[in-house]
């Protein structure tokens, strides 16, 4: 009796093994035949390229290739790398399927925010310090930072330009940019030659000192001094923010 129980068992056991490898079969037979009525059917074929009404700047040229190809099959990570390398302009650009035969290019762009005088050339950058530009002319369009320690590779177009001195300067710019009450005032400059020495530079010539630790504190400050109405701008040389109390230099 106990023998007959165990090739009961025996038996419902290959049973159960056997019907496992043929579904398991199946299954890949299946996905095999899918796959490849996904990666030739017409349907799947790309027949249009989107881009991001911001990205006037990328050339439909870039993304023609893409045409007649299957939407499973084209491997966007290449392009969407290629994309991001020749539009340093774009952030977060992305390239995604739109199913069932489109592409869309999506992305933010960059807006020049501030330049750095290098070795005579101009190196434009956007306000998160991602290398727009390098020009061999030294035009002053916006802000400059000036005394930025020599990296050891040289600016690549859409790649940060990094470094504690340019990520102060950037804070300062935008601190200043930040406080409404400024807004009829320019820097011309930033300074961080002397990093225990932070100062900008207006566009009426007065050095502004302050403390690279309260930046958006100074920017206060700095309003409440400007909008003096018997301050005569033209005459301070410099105004430090650094202390209690702002001290005013005259010339």
């Amino acid at each position: 009796m106990a023998k007959k129980a165990k090739s009961k068992i025996l038996f419902f056991a290959v049973k159960f093994w056997v019907a496992a490898v043929l579904a398991v079969l199946v299954g890949w037979a299946v996905g095999r035949g899918a796959k490849y009525v996904l990666r030739n059917n017409e349907y799947f074929r790309i027949h249009s390229v989107t881009i991001d009404s911001s990205l006037e700047f990328v050339d439909q040229d870039d993304l023609k290739h893409l045409l007649g190809q299957n939407i499973f099959a084209v491997y966007l990570r290449t392009v969407q790398r290629d994309l991001s390398k020749k539009y340093p302009q774009a952030s977060d650009l992305k390239v995604v399927r739109r199913f069932p035969n489109q592409v869309a290019v999506i992305a933010k762009q960059r807006f020049p925010f501030v330049q750095v005088p290098i070795d005579g050339k101009t190196v434009v950058l956007d306000d998160q310090g991602v290398v727009l530009s390098v020009d061999d002319k030294e035009e002053r369009k916006f802000p400059q930072i000036i005394g930025l320690q020599r990296h050891s590779r040289e600016p690549v177009r859409g790649l940060p330009f990094d470094g504690p001195e340019m990520k102060t300067a950037l804070a300062i710019l935008k601190g200043f940019q930040a406080e409404k009450s400024l807004s009829s005032y320019r820097i011309e400059s930033v300074h961080v030659e002397n990093m225990s020495k932070v100062y900008f530079t207006l566009q009426d010539n007065p050095d502004v000192i302050l403390d690279q630790d309260k930046i958006a504190h100074g920017m206060k400050v700095l309003s409440v001094v400007l909008s003096q109405g018997q301050l005569d701008i033209s005459q301070v040389k410099y105004i430090d923010l650094r202390f209690n109390e702002p001290i005013i230099g005259k010339k």
